[in-house]
């Protein structure tokens, strides 16, 4: 199913949905973002501020509360946020999808502390990830800087302890941890997946 993200209908539509099959909403995993070209703050186009916010931050705030009747109804539930940690700090140039991000976690925490112990919130937080999205934000900055995508590549992976970016099975696997038993003690936490780039 395709959706878009800023029309609150269509979300509902997808709640709507879950509601229809019978079998009780037990977690709600919020992955889909979009980021941005670099763009300075001092001529910032406020229709692509608000179309990053709209997309990363209000987006989940509508399933989470389209939701929360059906996974209160089913118990023990649990809701995992996409953040990034790119969330945990600034980064110049790219300040619409770092404050989505950093929002996403602080929502993160105001939610679990309102849901719990019904319906647990939890958020991940990765550093690179192994997908066209990373590539080609890649290569971008090698064109800026007149050096090659390899070059680059080495650069940017060299602030990596692991030396990689994470493979998209190890993203999917904290998701998973966070929606099982065996997390059922996290509420409110932000899982940093980044093969160490940023320690907290």
């Amino acid at each position: 199913m395709q959706i878009d993200l800023e029309r609150d209908a269509e979300i509902e539509r997808v709640i709507e949905g879950a509601a229809q099959t019978g079998i009780p909403l037990r977690f709600l995993g919020l992955i889909a973002a979009i980021n941005h070209p670099a763009v300075s703050i001092a001529n910032i186009d406020m229709s692509l501020w608000d179309k990053v916010q709209n997309i990363n931050l209000r987006a989940n705030v509508k399933f989470i509360s389209a939701a929360v009747p059906l996974m209160r109804a089913a118990g023990d539930a649990s809701i995992v946020n996409v953040g990034s940690y790119w969330g945990r700090e600034g980064h110049a140039f790219f300040s619409p999808y770092c404050a989505s991000k950093a929002a996403l976690i602080s929502l993160t925490q105001s939610v679990a502390i309102e849901l719990a112990p019904e319906i647990r919130v939890n958020c991940v937080a990765p550093g690179n990830i192994d997908t066209p999205m990373h590539y080609n934000a890649l290569a971008v900055e090698a064109e800026k800087r007149g050096i090659s995508a390899e070059a680059m590549r080495e650069i940017e992976w060299a602030k990596i302890p692991m030396g990689r970016p994470a493979a998209t099975a190890e993203i999917a696997s904290a998701i998973h941890f966070l929606s099982t038993e065996d997390a059922s003690y996290f509420v409110g936490a932000t899982l940093d997946v980044n093969g160490g780039c940023r320690l907290t």
